[in-house]
């Protein structure tokens, strides 16, 4: 399995144009969380985007907890639908790579809803399985635990671009890794 996976982040790396790895910071879990950063980064760690988002809804403190982004920093930022021409065609037609799929897509889709505007269907990635398929692992890690485990010392701090990048060395070293 480490194998297979190794050649498939080799693919990746090999074919980067068709690739761009996003990671998102919301309001929180809930139905009526949104995304307030957003960044998209290309496979060589350019950033292709970094955002972040007025909401409509108050932060967590959960939240606020895990990324430290209170909505005093955001009450005179854009709301994600008036960035949103901007961030769609860097998006558009490419394979969005992401550590936690399911949750930034989740909220990425609900944040679209929130603000009216049609979602587009997505093509993407998983990190996040690739690498516990990688590991051979049964159960769900973070990404500093991804990164630690692979030899790598990152401290996450939950800012959407340096998990975008933290998730670009994990991909790399996974496609770089003896095995």
């Amino acid at each position: 399995m480490k194998e297979r996976i190794a050649k498939e982040c080799q693919a990746i790396m090999a074919n980067g144009q068709e690739y761009v790895l996003l990671d998102a910071e919301m309001t929180g879990v809930g139905i009526r969380d949104e995304i307030i950063e957003l960044a998209l980064v290309d496979m060589d760690g350019n950033s292709v985007y970094e955002g972040r988002f007025c909401p409509d809804t108050h932060i967590t403190d959960g939240a606020y907890a895990v990324h430290g982004i209170s909505e005093d920093e955001l009450w005179d930022c854009p709301k994600f639908s008036e960035a949103w021409p901007e961030i769609y065609p860097l998006m558009e037609g490419k394979t969005l790579l992401i550590y936690n799929r399911q949750s930034d897509i989740k909220f990425l889709h609900q944040t679209l809803k929130k603000q009216k505007i049609k979602t587009p269907v997505f093509k993407s990635q998983c990190v996040q399985e690739l690498y516990e398929k990688y590991a051979g692992l049964r159960r769900s890690v973070t990404l500093e635990k991804a990164c630690n485990d692979m030899g790598m010392v990152f401290e996450q701090n939950h800012q959407a671009k340096d998990d975008c990048l933290m998730t670009l060395a994990l991909v790399k070293a996974m496609a770089e890794k003896d095995i």
